[in-house]
């Protein structure tokens, strides 16, 4: 959510000792310019909420939030922001699933 991975370059097991039986890698992380500035209690709001959202995936996102709010008030969240009642987490983009965060805070 937060960054965009980049594979360096793999690191073969001889250049640790022991070496061990996989192959490790260097990954370089890029922050996410366009995530929110939020406070630490605000990201970690953000997470438990995104794992609300997927707990159950081949449910619609509706349905999910529906187990912590009243579905009224799902579908009046959705309605303001032009959503269809089908849509799934997985549908989702990071700025839709913070603009919904973003709703129900």
């Amino acid at each position: 959510l937060y960054s965009q991975p980049r594979l360096l370059f793999s690191v073969p097991p001889g250049a640790f000792s022991p070496p061990p039986k996989v192959t490790s890698a260097l990954v370089d992380f890029r922050m996410n310019a366009r995530f929110p500035a939020w406070s630490p209690k605000e990201n970690e709001e953000f997470l438990e909420f995104v794992k609300r959202c997927f707990a159950q995936k081949r449910k619609n996102l509706l349905n999910n939030l529906s187990k912590v709010w009243t579905r009224a008030e799902v579908e009046r969240k959705f309605e303001t922001l032009g959503w269809s009642p089908k849509l799934r987490a997985e549908q989702m983009s990071l700025e839709q699933l913070a603009a919904l965060f973003a709703r129900f805070r």
